[in-house]
């Protein structure tokens, strides 16, 4: 019976050697200030991989808003929401976290550029965000 039991073993151990273990080690950007806040990486409802990334802890005048779905099912990144109306002719650019994994706070745009559209900012297939930007007609 032990030598079943030892060679059961032998075997499974075996067998482990050939699996593949992935071994993932991410290294966290040093804090850029005293009033900020870790995101840690996490995956959204289609599979996006939403790296991890410094955030402010809080700003006068906004309130942070986590991630979710909009009425029409879309994923909203979290972002930080103005508290205040909107200057006129203006809308609210969301914030992104760089390639550095800095949270890069939102700022007002204008409501309009001849001959442009805007474009708002996404997250692509990888996960990385596509800043928001003008595109010509």
């Amino acid at each position: 019976m032990k030598t079943r039991i030892f060679v059961s073993l032998i075997i499974g151990l075996w067998v482990l050697t050939f699996i593949p273990i992935e071994v993932v080690h991410a290294d966290i950007p040093l804090k850029p200030g005293p009033n900020y806040v870790w995101v840690k990486p996490h995956s959204i409802n289609d599979g996006t991989v939403v790296p991890g990334h410094w955030r402010l802890k809080t700003r006068p005048g906004y309130i942070w808003v986590a991630g979710n779905r909009n009425t029409s099912g879309i994923w909203v990144a979290d972002y930080w929401k103005p508290t205040g109306p909107a200057p006129k002719g203006q809308s609210w650019v969301h914030g992104y976290t760089n390639v550095k994994g800095v949270w890069v706070a939102g700022q007002w745009r204008s409501n309009s550029k001849q001959n442009h559209v805007w474009v708002s900012g996404h997250r692509n297939r990888n996960g990385k965000w596509v800043k928001g930007h003008w595109k010509r007609r």
